[in-house]
């Protein structure tokens, strides 16, 4: 027999205790509104709500959704997005879903047959960027001509001793023995009157620290310099900053990457 009694459904088996009428054995699932499609619907509203621009419908039916959805607890960030299995109960909200997923992960569509109608593409442009910015350092690095070494992209070293604290720059070069001789780090940030962020400084400093490196180089998207160094007090570290121009045909941006390759394998 199935009966239902609110939000729980009851599977008695009565035919492991044929003939008996008490004690009767109950099977039952507990369904709640914490699940993962759920949690999928509310994170995705919650970071289309931080955009710019929302035209207003939109943003009144994103808050509307977030009253709905209020009693789910959000996905910690840096944890996995959660699995869904598309089911008969959730036929309505495919579409919904598989949209939520390409927010929560910072992907766009693909470009394939399919039957859904999109008006545009979703880039994470500092992705973008440092995607760009260290395979065009790594290629202008390897062309030189007294290069004798390699690149490594999102090389793991350790901060401590224990190797507990994981360090993963953007790119580290490589004698042809080994030994780490240049650090460089791609950030996809505008310079500020004030100059740009002291933590990418700290995070450099980290890295040079780790690899016992006397430099270590930030490239960024634009900045009001070409270059700037910084020289650390008391750890002998001198901390580069550079910043390649976009608004530029490609030709430049690769000439300006190339002036920077040139630095990291100074000597």
């Amino acid at each position: 027999m199935k009966g239902t009694n609110g939000s729980q459904t009851f599977r008695v088996r009565v035919r492991l205790h044929h003939g008996r009428p008490v004690p009767v054995e109950i099977a039952h699932d507990e369904h709640t509104a914490v699940i993962a499609e759920n949690r999928l619907l509310r994170d995705s509203g919650e970071a289309l709500l931080r955009l710019p621009g929302l035209p207003g419908d939109v943003r009144g039916r994103l808050l509307r959704l977030r009253v709905m959805l209020g009693e789910i607890t959000p996905i910690r960030r840096g944890n996995r997005v959660p699995a869904w299995w598309p089911s008969r109960l959730n036929t309505r909200y495919h579409d919904a879903l598989r949209l939520a997923e390409l927010v929560l992960r910072g992907v766009s569509i693909e470009h394939r047959p399919g039957e859904v109608t999109v008006h545009g593409f979703l880039f994470d442009l500092a992705k973008v960027f440092e995607d760009f910015a260290t395979r065009a350092l790594r290629d202008a690095t390897g062309e030189l001509d007294d290069f004798g070494g390699h690149c490594v992209r999102q090389a793991t070293h350790h901060l401590d001793e224990r190797q507990t604290i994981r360090i993963v720059p953007d790119l580290v070069v490589y004698t042809a023995g080994g030994a780490p001789v240049a650090v460089a780090d791609a950030k996809y940030k505008v310079e500020k009157p004030a100059g740009f962020s002291d933590t990418d400084l700290y995070q450099m400093l980290a890295h040079c620290t780790a690899l016992n490196l006397p430099e270590g180089h930030l490239v960024y998207a634009k900045g009001n310099a070409p270059h700037g160094a910084h020289r650390v007090r008391h750890a002998g570290v001198t901390l580069h900053q550079h910043a390649l121009d976009l608004d530029q045909p490609p030709a430049g941006v690769l000439t300006d990457v190339r002036a920077v390759a040139r630095r990291l394998t100074a000597r």
